[in-house]
């Protein structure tokens, strides 16, 4: 399999463990010194660093969302090291139902994902996934 395929499969697996809420899986797959972008984090500006600030992100997802229901829709390689995931997600706050389509990027090393940011748009997304492919790690 090659290196595009690879990652993919890989952004499957990250996903599923999403899906059952098994964070520690989740984990077990991203790069100790991963650096991850979240909308829910979005205007503070907070960005979360390495696995126990992935831990914080579930934590805070948790507790201002409760459980999503996250959907991928589409999994691309985009370059040598890349991944763009067109995700639907879903949930409730306040018992009002939310839905919304996201795009998440990341670029992939050796020891999985080591950059992974959430955007509205898909042309966001790959306008800072190429941006940063283009600053080297």
């Amino acid at each position: 399999m090659n290196p595009k395929d690879e990652n993919v499969e890989l952004a499957r697996r990250l996903y599923a463990a999403l899906s059952r809420g098994d964070i520690e899986a989740f984990i077990d797959e991203i790069d100790p010194e991963v650096e991850f972008r979240s909308l829910i984090a979005e205007a503070e500006g907070k960005v979360y660093r390495g696995h126990q600030g992935i831990r914080e992100w579930w934590a805070d997802v948790e507790q201002s969302l409760g459980v999503l229901e996250y959907e991928p829709e589409e999994f691309r390689a985009v370059g040598e090291d890349g991944l763009m995931i067109r995700v639907r997600v879903k949930g409730e706050v306040r018992d009002l139902p939310i839905e919304q389509t996201m795009w998440q990027v990341a670029r992939v090393g050796e020891q999985g994902p080591f950059w992974w940011q959430t955007f509205r748009s898909e042309d966001e997304a790959l306008a800072e996934l190429e941006r940063r492919q283009g600053e080297g790690r």
